[in-house]
């Protein structure tokens, strides 16, 4: 098993792959509309985990960074929209972030702590943080009880397949 569950609403991914794995089943878990955040290190692999989460949602388009353009919008086969915010150059707040996604969209926003004035974001915070070896992540999910919904469904799946 290339994830492993190390405590409640935290995960072990051993490499890339497992870390894709895993993207699979956070979003069998999350539902539109949500907000979700994801923290961690420069080079912890936030991008790589959202562009998983956006194919395992139907998205063909593909996921790259806007740390320079702020954001970027994907569409997913059941026309969800998926809109990716990256705050790592923001030191202000973002007006467009205070308004709650559409019933039909899902903002993943890296770098959440950058924004100083959140009202009722994010509902969801991923952190991703640097493994024992170089290719490892510790995946954290905020509130653990979305963490303990991607067990439950990453080890439903294991008995399927």
């Amino acid at each position: 098993m290339r994830i492993a569950e190390t405590s409640e609403g935290t995960f072990c991914c051993s490499d890339e792959e497992s870390v894709a794995d895993f993207a699979q089943h956070l979003a069998r878990v999350i539902a539109a509309p949500s907000t979700i955040g994801f923290s961690g290190d420069l080079g912890a692999g936030k991008t790589t985990l959202i562009r998983s989460f956006c194919a395992a949602l139907g998205s063909t388009v593909p996921v790259s960074s806007p740390t320079y353009v702020l954001s970027f919008e994907y569409t997913t086969t059941a026309g969800v929209l998926i809109e990716h915010w990256d705050l790592y150059r923001v030191y202000d707040l973002v007006p467009e972030l205070l308004e709650p996604p559409s019933s039909r969209t899902i903002r993943l926003i890296e770098w959440p702590e950058r924004m100083h004035s959140w009202g009722d974001l994010p509902d969801i915070v991923v952190t991703l943080s640097f493994g024992e070896t170089p290719t490892a992540r510790a995946i954290s999910v905020w509130p653990s009880a979305f963490g303990e919904l991607v067990k439950e469904e990453f080890y439903s799946t294991e008995r399927r397949g």
